[in-house]
């Protein structure tokens, strides 16, 4: 008990004012056991469960399972209505759960819950909708698991459900309590847990949960004995005993010292009480809690056909076999120590009456059902129970043998008929006889040996031969093996062994003591230990044992108060209630003589003695003389008689004379007595004559008194109806509140959806609690996965374990953020951290997703443009479609564009319209096959700048992929001087080649014709200039005529030159115009430049000596045409091409054939 010691006193705290005292103390708790405690609710609970978890501290220690009865046909809110006002992390059970301290785990609608190695585990519903008892399932199963640490709290709600698991909890040593009736909406529930008697404690909700804080800091499990296996105290203890019995009338001390201590010490911290001493003061000041130590002594675990294994025997080998053995008009007796309230003694009537019933049969059937306990006596006369027994007697059983009343089902009377209540005590009253068979289960368990093998053998004497005797699953015969043998050692079935000499068991002598008022001990004198005898004790008991007759100490009215020797003989338990009156017990032809020597000697104060009785018994005829005598000396409370029963020689045997004289005056004193016996007795009858005409008028009364008790119920119907019609009032509340609750959540949601991050909340088990409905594009989420686990869930991310990175938040406490990949490319920042409550606990794990998709292309193109900046040549990137994506500075000097002007436009817009549909061809051709195409040789286009002009670029081609898809990257180098070099050389190579062309040839004008129109034609084809054209002066010295020959020259064009172009001619020398496009003077040439397709313009003139005969024009594509080395082999051209034109052969204009 030194550990104890240690521990505080106080009540339960205000967990407002002390909280960080309480979260200190539940924290330093040294048992390690966890105290699971069990809620059950319906009709009104959650009310009381708020009540209950805002007042719970949400570091107690203790783990919470909360069964309420719940719609089975629609989704159930309430575990997130308890997260409301639970500060502990709530769960719905949706799959087998390790139980956790400072956890509350909630039922799911349509399922039983059970527990079962520290686990929750979900059951299919175990009957029909109306007659499903889910609060006694799990009680029941939480009792088998925790035993001792299991808490069964009962809360509003209507009917009976959880009664029969209060009494499992209790049973096994556990903490009941009950919500106060007057609090709860309805008082069904907690009225029948009530009504057994176990409740520990009746509090509103709030006070429970402060009371169960204390119970939790003060609660050891399981209870043990202090070192040495002793009580604190033996001195102590014994005086603890000693008020149980002076109170109670009921001596514990031969109990086993291991099941006294777990009782006694939880008394002790319910009641905040460290020690024993202090405990003991606490006793003698309160006789309420005497009461309740006694209850707490007296264990009421029983339920009908408790261990079905062992009624199945009992069915098939024990009852046949008694009916078989005894003959029909013999009685059938049956004793059932310890009864409880009843529920065995019933599930054995009920056997023996299904047996009967097959057999046709009708048989004398007496069952015996005792105890000690007057209140669970009073439940089994009554035979009414709750509808909970459905989970334990079948449905055939129920309509044969039971009337159903609303919540309640009564035992019919074809039961009733065989049993007999009775209140007695197997340790000090006499025991019954001639028993076929003793049902004493789970009593001896709880005795030491010693009284034990008292008890067993009372058993034995009150069983008839190879009679049966039924101990619990963990009890023996080992105290008694000589009296008994095994007839079904796994089901603990003893029969009774024959003994080949009589033995009467010793009978307890602790009632007399009290009944004489001598069961206290006086102040001062010292208690003997171990309840050793002394040697006198020891003497005068040897002594009483050899010569002693047997006796009784009867009071004034013939209860018995003492017994000596061997009674069996004279007297015998009778059929009906027990009773402790001598001339009850008696046998028949004993019991009139013993009346009226005990009613002469009560008011003769003489002894009275009747000699030479006769008596018939199983050994044939016993003479005895019946003596009773007043004691000697003073009684302090009442007087007594000492009844002798002494043996004598029977009637026939040798004797002397004075011996039958003697006789025959017995025999008339005898005929005497007789006839004052008879008187008596008629007086006796008129007496009770009287008194059956008034029991009459009593029934008469209880009759009326029933009616009027029809007419309230007939009332209490009609309020119902009314607390209907409330319920639906409160019913259409509720539907709003959860309309409520519906736009709230919408709201939330909304929120949510409108950051665009997917969002997922995980509680501390990884299973899914909510998710945003934006996240499913990434991961697989429906409804349904609430409260899945999220190993279960699959997602479209790249390289991502996400429970591993779950797990990893939860173990290092830190933070994960990093950049993902889903499948369609599209990147997101994954961040998961810790979700703490509003106490800063850790309640689960959140995971966002945040589209950084753009972000990442924000700094891809900032990469790109960092890249492309340090390029040396000018750079246009293009997407697949052609779209320009972006371009470098030197682009943007090279085209004349701006970056923001290009990008998104055709990449077609830097190439020449003629060449567009060409480039976008190459470019198709391109995209099917990319591939990367470096500057050189076939990589050379025209292209253009903003201002139209035009230029030679040497292009490199690479393809580039990239989240946003395949990227071509082209570098674009001016080469336009090297190509105009080239161009030139070739040109001026073609020209030098017409040369050759036979100018000397032309000797009329028919020639002349043919040569200039084929020198106007060689010049576009194999020159490649855009026109060429001839025009000749004619005697006027005019230039305005049509050109003499042409060649691509527009058709409205070969009539007459253009006047932009006739301006032009007039000068004796070469006249060469370049970069018409972009020329601010020759402004009338752009149009006519822009229309023919031509850049630059070259006017040779043809000459003889000073006299100018002609023009030689040419038109050439490129601007920068006509340069000196261009120049140099056209004036040669014109030079011989004026020889033809010499002064014999000169003719007129009109001469020349015009093309």
């Amino acid at each position: 008990m030194k550990n104890r010691q240690k521990r505080s006193t106080e009540v339960a705290p205000d967990l407002t004012e002390e909280k960080p005292k309480a979260e200190h103390e539940a924290a330093s708790r040294k048992d390690d056991r966890l105290i699971i405690v069990g809620i059950g609710a319906s009709a009104g609970g959650l009310e009381a469960i708020e009540a209950f978890f805002q007042q719970m501290d949400p570091q107690s220690g203790m783990a919470f399972v909360l069964v309420q009865h719940l719609d089975p046909n629609h989704k159930s809110i309430l575990s997130e209505l308890v997260g409301r006002f639970s500060k502990m992390p709530v769960q719905e059970v949706t799959q087998s759960l390790r139980v956790e301290a400072n956890h509350v785990y909630v039922i799911p609608p349509n399922r039983d819950l059970a527990i079962l190695n520290n686990r929750l585990q979900l059951l299919d519903p175990s009957g029909p909708r109306h007659l499903r008892l889910s609060i006694d399932y799990f009680f029941r199963s939480l009792a088998q698991e925790a035993r001792d640490s299991a808490v069964g709290i009962v809360l509003s709600g209507t009917g009976t459900d959880g009664t029969l698991g209060v009494r499992a909890i209790k049973g096994e040593g556990g903490l009941v309590l009950v919500q106060d009736p007057a609090t709860a909406a309805y008082d069904g529930m907690p009225r029948s847990a009530i009504a057994t008697g176990l409740a520990d404690a009746v509090l509103q909700p709030a006070e429970m949960a402060r009371q169960l804080l204390a119970y939790a800091r003060n609660a050891t499990f399981p209870y043990t004995l202090p070192a040495g296996g002793a009580p604190e105290s033996l001195d102590e203890r014994e005086r603890l005993f000693v008020l149980l019995r002076s109170q109670t009338g009921h001596d514990f001390s031969l109990y086993k010292d291991a099941t006294i201590t777990r009782r006694i010490q939880r008394r002790m911290t319910i009641n905040g009480i460290d020690t024993e001493s202090d405990f003991i003061r606490l006793l003698q000041k309160s006789p309420s809690e005497v009461d309740a130590l006694w209850k707490e002594f007296l264990i009421r675990v029983t339920q009908f056909f408790r261990d079905q294994e062992v009624f199945d025997a009992l069915g098939t080998d024990v009852i046949p076999e008694l009916l078989k053995r005894k003959s029909p008009d013999e009685e059938i007796r049956i004793w059932v120590p310890a009864c409880s309230t009843g529920e065995e003694v019933y599930s054995i009537a009920m056997l023996i009456h299904e047996h009967l019933e097959d057999l046709g049969e009708t048989r004398d059937v007496q069952i015996f059902a005792t105890d000690i306990d007057q209140a669970a006596l009073e439940v089994a006369r009554a035979g009414i129970y709750p509808e909970s027994i459905i989970s334990d007697v079948s449905k055939e059983r129920l309509a044969r043998f039971f009337n159903k009343n609303k919540s309640a089902y009564i035992v019919g009377k074809e039961l009733r008929r065989m049993l007999v209540f009775s209140s007695h005590d197997v340790i000090k009253d006499p025991p019954f006889s001639r028993m076929d068979l003793v049902s004493c289960r789970n009593l001896l368990i709880y005795m030491k040996t010693e009284l034990q093998s008292r008890v067993l053998g009372l058993f034995h004497y009150a069983l008839n031969e190879n009679s049966y005797l039924l101990l619990g699953s963990s009890e023996t015969t080992s105290a008694a093996q000589d009296l008994f043998t095994e007839f079904n050692r796994k089901l603990h079935l003893y029969q009774r062994r024959p003994r080949s000499e009589a033995r009467y068991p010793r009978l307890p002598y602790s009632g007399f003591f009290q009944s004489m008022g001598l069961s206290g001990v006086v102040k001062g004198t010292k208690i003997r230990r171990n309840n050793e005898p002394t040697l006198r004790e020891v003497t005068e008991g040897a002594l009483l044992e050899l010569y002693a007759p047997t006796c009784v100490v009867v009071d004034d009215a013939g209860n018995m108060l003492y017994v000596h020797g061997q009674t069996g003989r004279f007297l015998e338990a009778t059929t009906g209630e027990a009773n402790l009156n001598i001339a009850r017990l008696a046998r028949k032809d004993l019991s009139i003589h013993l009346s009226a020597a005990i009613r002469e000697a009560s008011a003769t104060k003489k002894e009275v003695c009747y000699r030479s009785l006769r008596l018939e018994g199983n050994s044939g005829v016993l003479t005895i003389d019946l003596r009773v005598r007043p004691l000697p000396g003073k009684a302090p409370q009442r007087s007594g008689l000492l009844v002798l029963f002494e043996e004598v020689t029977p009637r026939g045997q040798p004797g002397d004379a004075e011996t039958t004289q003697v006789a025959d005056t017995a025999l008339l004193e005898r005929t005497t007595m007789l006839e004052q016996e008879l008187a008596s007795t008629r007086e006796v009858l008129q007496t009770a004559n009287e008194e059956l005409q008034t029991s009459n008028e009593e029934l008469s009364s209880t009759v009326e008194e029933l009616q009027s008790t029809n007419e309230e119920l007939l009332t209490s119907q009609e309020e119902l109806r009314s607390v209907n019609e409330e319920l639906l009032t409160v019913n259409a509340e509720l539907e709003g509140k959860l309309e409520q609750l519906a736009e709230a959540n919408a709201d939330k949601e909304n929120l949510l959806t409108s950051t665009e991050v997917g969002t997922i909340f995980l509680d501390l088990e990884k299973r899914i609690k909510w998710f945003s409905p934006i996240v499913t594009k990434i991961v697989y989420l429906i409804e349904g996965d609430i409260g899945r686990p999220v190993e279960h869930i699959s997602h479209r991310l790249k390289d991502v374990d996400l429970p591993a990175v779950v797990e990893q938040v939860l173990d290092t406490l830190a933070p994960v953020d990093r950049e993902v990949c889903d499948e369609d490319g599209s990147w997101y920042n994954l961040r998961v951290t810790l979700y703490r409550t509003e106490n800063h606990a850790i309640g689960g794990v959140v995971v966002t997703l945040s589209d950084i998709s753009e972000v990442r292309r924000a700094k891809q193109f900032a990469l790109f443009h960092k890249l492309l900046e340090s390029s040396p040549d000018a750079t246009v990137i293009a997407d697949a479609g052609g779209q320009i994506f972006m371009i470098n500075k030197r682009a943007e000097a090279l085209f004349g564009w701006s970056a923001k002007e290009l990008k998104g436009r055709p990449v077609e817009i830097l190439v020449p319209t003629r060449f567009q549909l060409q480039h976008r061809q190459h470019r198709e051709r391109f995209l099917e096959a990319p591939r990367v195409r470096t500057m050189g040789l076939g990589n050379t286009l025209k292209c253009r700048r903003k201002d139209g002009s035009e230029f030679f670029g040497q292009i490199s081609l690479s393809p580039i992929e990239t989240e946003m898809g395949m990227l071509v990257y082209s570098a674009v180098r001016d080469v336009s001087e090297q190509q105009q070099a080239e161009q030139v050389l070739q040109r001026t190579n073609r020209i030098y080649h017409m040369e050759q062309l036979d100018i000397a040839a032309c000797t009329g004008p028919e020639q002349n014709g043919k040569l200039l129109r084929r020198l106007c034609r060689e010049m576009v084809k194999r020159a490649g200039y855009t026109q060429c054209w001839i025009s000749l002066k004619n005697g006027k010295g005019s230039s305005a005529l049509p050109p003499a020959a042409q060649a691509g020259l527009p058709k409205k064009s070969r009539s007459s030159l253009d006047p932009a172009l006739s301006a032009l001619i007039g000068s004796n020398g070469v006249t060469v115009v370049r970069d018409i496009p972009t020329r601010t003077d020759h402004s009338d040439l752009r149009p006519l430049a822009q229309s023919w397709g031509f850049g630059a313009v070259a006017l040779l003139p043809l000459m003889k000596g000073k006299l100018t005969l002609g023009t030689l024009g040419l038109h050439a594509e490129e601007s920068w045409a006509f340069g000196d080395n261009e120049l140099d082999p056209l004036r040669v051209l014109s030079r011989r091409l004026t020889d033809c034109f010499n002064e014999k052969k000169t003719m007129k204009t009109s001469e020349i054939k015009l093309s």
